[in-house]
């Protein structure tokens, strides 16, 4: 029986029963609920709008909202937020002031738009234009190994040296002060960078040669991390004489123990956004349904999605699919990228790998460009692979 009607009403008695009523009703009503909202993958969702009845929160940096002063009994959470489907889960509103409250937990889900598919031939050429196109050109075909301005800054690469020890082929010996590192001619003398020695030759002693947009160094002297690699649109490495093209090679026989290629930002066709400000303009990412006109790509650009060469030279097809975020300005969101499926590894990482140099028209909302999440798939195909096996008829 409430504690009200436990009392009697005669004086004194009665103020204090109704007081001690009024108290265990406020006691009552003082249960709490802590929500946190995440992806499916785990990570921290904020500004998310979480709602119970009248009224709405929005999660902080770490996914986290607490509703207060509610009422015992199970308490319903909504979770929305444009990009990703609305979330709908009850827990118990716990009260008490001693008992932590246990979090309830919300996982979103995106919803992306699935963009028209895209082929990719093994006899396609593309063609570029501008003072990189033949970067673009040798990337398409495969023999080195390529750093865009895009994938530099996705990595955070800080020092060329911390770029050119990820090439299979060259030493990595961490005795050597990367540091120390010089340009002498037009070969760069690095631990890091020296190709590993023939077996039973003694030490290294052939050094790729340095060029910059288009030209060999010939300084004397030049500090090869001195280079900020942020400042860069591109390079390219060749580990040895049979792999770099002819258009690298000299009178003086530069390029007969590769090449490191370095390429200014300034001459770079496909600039984009710096991470930091991508991040700002990701602060919110619209499903398909929830814009007036959905992304798309940029049919005016070419497609930089390279066959890759071992599955080339097999004559294999399949395809693969990646989800991006297509910002505002048409880019994509460089560190929302990820294969979603691939027939062969390959294929996803050469898609993985193009993510960065894709363009986009972007989402409008509002007689705005928007961010919007979407699914890209691309299928690879070889004019003499084998064709897939009929489906069985019922």
């Amino acid at each position: 029986m409430p504690l009200r009607g436990q009392c009697t009403p005669v004086g004194l008695a009665v103020a204090v029963c109704f007081a001690l009523g009024e108290t265990l009703g406020a006691q009552e009503r003082s249960c709490r609920l802590p929500v946190r909202v995440t992806s499916a993958a785990g990570e921290p969702l904020a500004g998310v709008a979480v709602s119970h009845g009248a009224t709405v929160l929005r999660t902080d940096s770490s996914g986290h909202a607490m509703f207060v002063g509610l009422a015992p009994g199970e308490a319903f959470v909504r979770a929305r937020r444009p990009g990703f489907g609305a979330v709908l889960r009850g827990g118990p509103a716990q009260c008490g002031p001693t008992s932590p409250p246990t979090t309830l937990q919300l996982a979103m889900v995106p919803m992306p738009q699935e963009l028209a598919p895209v082929i990719v031939r093994a006899d396609d050429r593309p063609r570029f234009a501008g003072p990189m196109a033949g970067f673009w050109e040798r990337r398409v075909k495969g023999e080195g190994y390529f750093f865009t301005a895009a994938e530099i800054d996705r990595r955070n690469v800080q020092r060329m040296s911390d770029l050119i020890r990820t090439i299979p082929g060259w030493s990595r010996n961490q005795t050597q002060r990367t540091s120390d590192a010089i340009v002498r001619g037009t070969a760069v003398r690095m631990g890091v960078a020296s190709r590993d020695p023939v077996r039973g030759t003694g030490p290294a002693s052939c050094y790729p040669t340095v060029v910059i947009d288009g030209m060999a160094a010939t300084a004397s002297e030049l500090v090869m991390d001195g280079i900020d690699p942020r400042s860069l649109s591109g390079v390219e490495i060749y580990v040895d004489g049979a792999r770099t093209p002819t258009e690298f090679w000299g009178t003086a026989g530069q390029g007969r123990c590769g090449v490191v290629a370095v390429w200014s930002r300034s001459l770079d066709a496909m600039r984009h956004t710096p991470l930091e400000q991508q991040n700002a303009l990701a602060d919110t990412v619209y499903a398909h349904d929830d814009v007036d006109r959905a992304a798309a790509l940029d049919a005016s650009t070419s497609l930089p999605v390279v066959y890759p060469q071992a599955l080339r030279r097999r004559k294999a097809r399949g395809s693969a699919t990646v989800s991006v975020v297509v910002l505002p300005t048409g880019e994509p969101w460089l560190r929302e990228s990820k294969v979603l499926t691939a027939t062969h590894d390959d294929f996803g990482k050469a898609l993985l790998d193009a993510v960065p140099t894709l363009r986009f028209t972007p989402a409008q909302r509002d007689g705005r460009s928007v961010a919007q999440r979407a699914v890209l798939t691309v299928a690879f195909e070889h004019p003499d692979a084998a064709p897939p096996p009929a489906s069985p008829q019922p």
